[in-house]
């Protein structure tokens, strides 16, 4: 039950995050969709009230028997609907044929998974019981809960859980996009001990494949349902919510599940709510221009949205009913990013010259006033392995130090254009970023920057689809980008050798970061000695510059206040499940 990603479906997909529907398939262990930071397309209508009654071609989940009164927990459930605005909607929930970031965050409501990342950021079991490694991290023995059933009345057990990812790892490319976690499964066996009992064998260590276990798209699904359905299918799970209506590019709206509650020790130091949700019912409606929804926010159509600049901070001030939790970041990055693997940005004084020519400061004071900071290293703060003392390895804007290094590399205005040359060859580079507005808003800033100092920029824009395509082909110079992943793995995967055409977007390759990065592989997620070497990795990494990171983005969301009792996740955001609405 990961209740906290709705509003990550909300912030991260609404206005400043742009509307990605797939990501293509380019290296083993690609994590989740990579997100933007820009508005949403402009869209084709725009609903003018939330619609009440269902339609007919709406999708009906079977009725669950409700718990109880004895056991189901009604403090405070005055609740009915909350309405969250999504800047697309997806075009399926079968997880295992989905990367779009949309259809994630709406399993996360519907599917729990073995594994969740609790509010203290440590890993613990939700349908596993417990788990156990061995010495050499090859093998992973995991225990399930019992006494659990599926919506639709199946129980789950170890057969489920082997359907489940057997499903995932047979789904063939051909027939759409594979889910974001399919390669992480790629060698890996998984075999049934006893009803519920399972085992994981690997080639290698995989520690980190806890992380994955938690993602939502590793979702355990009943198989009765998806064998009796067929490819269209209703997720079926064992989650707080269920399926109840579902019009396409118009709304889907999921219904709590009645026989639902957190098993003891489950969420146990977030949650005081163990029974069904307070919160009735979820609808997601598709607004797509990020004006309609913060008029629709004012006009208390509904319960939260994302603010997109300091004009809608304004404005919901001024209404007086909204309040913004505070402390929630994107578990990434925005970087600039060079071509490790060709001339001229392969050289480290060329790129050490243009770091000190971006003054990160000024980007963010000109577009992001109030949704970002500096970054100051290739971890964001949220994420285990980030450290403030990385902040000296950087290259801070220095437009002296910046002119210094290109008058050394012999880079002169000879002939007075602004542009410098060498061996009569301007300095022109292409600079990749994508198609949101944002970025290119960015863009400009950072090309101004770089002119100062004679370096000439030809800007080229491309949808995120583009980008993973051009990248692994090595035909760019210079690479405005981001990622979000909520793992120290981030550096394993952006940034390793081994991932060179793949995610490492700049081919950046050291062999002692890999080694670094290779002995953190193995160990536990708050170990402090992979801490350690996590910060050396970034030390190393910032000084030789693939990227120069530019900011880290905040969350500044609005939330109606009738909606109380939320809880902030440090990295997910609004958790939900004691929240209910006036």
């Amino acid at each position: 039950m990961k209740l906290y990603h709705i509003l990550i479906s909300l912030t991260i997909l609404m206005g400043l995050m742009a509307c990605q529907t797939q990501t293509p398939e380019v290296a083993p262990n690609t994590p989740t969709t990579e997100p933007t930071i820009a508005p949403s397309a402009t869209p084709t209508t725009e609903p003018t009230a939330i619609p009440t009654v269902a339609p007919t071609n709406t999708i009906e989940p079977e009725t669950v028997e409700e718990q109880d009164e004895e056991t189901a927990d009604t403090t405070n459930e005055t609740s009915s609907q909350l309405n969250i605005a999504l800047g697309n909607l997806p075009d399926t929930l079968d997880p295992h044929r989905t990367a779009n970031l949309f259809a994630g965050q709406i399993l996360g409501q519907i599917c729990e998974t073995l594994v969740y990342v609790d509010i203290d950021l440590v890993q613990k079991p939700l349908l596993a019981e417990g788990w156990q490694f061995s010495e050499d991290s090859k093998t992973l023995t995991m225990t399930l809960r019992s006494n659990i059933v599926f919506q639709d009345k199946t129980p789950f057990n170890a057969d489920a859980v082997i359907y489940t990812f057997d499903r995932l790892l047979a789904q063939p490319l051909s027939e759409g996009q594979r889910s974001t976690i399919h390669n992480d499964f790629k060698g890996v066996t998984v075999e049934k001990l006893d009803d519920y009992t399972i085992r994981f064998q690997f080639s290698e260590p995989r520690y980190g494949f806890l992380n994955t276990l938690s993602n939502n798209y590793a979702g355990i699904l009943a198989p009765t349902t998806v064998e009796a359905e067929g490819i269209d299918f209703r997720p079926i799970c064992t989650g707080a919510y269920q399926l109840k209506e579902w019009v396409a590019d118009q709304y889907i709206v999921l219904e709590r599940n009645m026989n639902f509650h957190l098993p003891e020790g489950v969420y146990a130091n977030t949650y005081q709510n163990r029974g069904p949700a307070k919160i009735e019912q979820i609808r997601y409606l598709l607004i797509t221009t990020h004006e309609a929804r913060i008029q629709a926010l004012l006009d208390g159509l509904l319960e939260m949205g994302h603010l997109n600049t300091s004009e809608d901070i304004e404005k919901t001030d001024a209404a007086g009913d909204f309040y913004s939790p505070e402390g929630i970041w994107l578990n990434g990055i925005t970087y600039f990013g060079f071509n490790y693997q060709r001339e001229p940005t392969n050289n480290l004084p060329l790129r050490q010259a243009m770091a000190h020519a971006i003054d990160k400061r000024a980007v963010i004071e000109k577009w992001l006033p109030d949704f970002a900071k500096p970054a100051i290293a290739p971890l964001p703060p949220n994420v285990f392995g980030y450290s403030t003392e990385l902040a000296e390895f950087g290259y801070e804007y220095d437009v002296e130090k910046a002119q210094q290094l290109l008058d050394e590399l012999g880079y002169l205005d000879t002939d007075g254009d602004g542009i410098r040359e060498i061996n009569g060859e301007p300095l022109i580079l292409m600079l990749l970023t994508t198609t949101d507005n944002i970025y290119r808003d960015i863009a400009s800033t950072i090309i101004e920057q770089l002119t100062e100092v004679g370096v000439g920029i030809e800007l080229v824009q491309e949808p995120r689809k583009g980008i993973s395509e051009i990248t692994p082909t090595g035909e760019f110079d210079l690479l405005l980008y981001d990622y979000n992943w909520p793992y120290p793995d981030a550096l394993n995967l952006f940034l390793h050798s081994s991932r060179v055409n793949g995610t490492n977007r700049a081919g950046y390759s050291n062999p002692t970061v890999d080694a670094w990065l290779d002995k953190t592989v193995p160990m536990a997620e708050n170990d402090e000695k992979k801490k350690a070497l996590l910060i050396k990795a970034q030390q190393q990494i910032l000084q030789d510059v693939p990227w120069h990171p530019i900011l880290a983005r905040e969350l500044v969301s609005t939330v109606n206040k009738r909606v109380k009792d939320l809880r902030v996740h440090p990295t997910e955001g609004l958790l939900f499940h004691d929240a209910y609405i006036e």
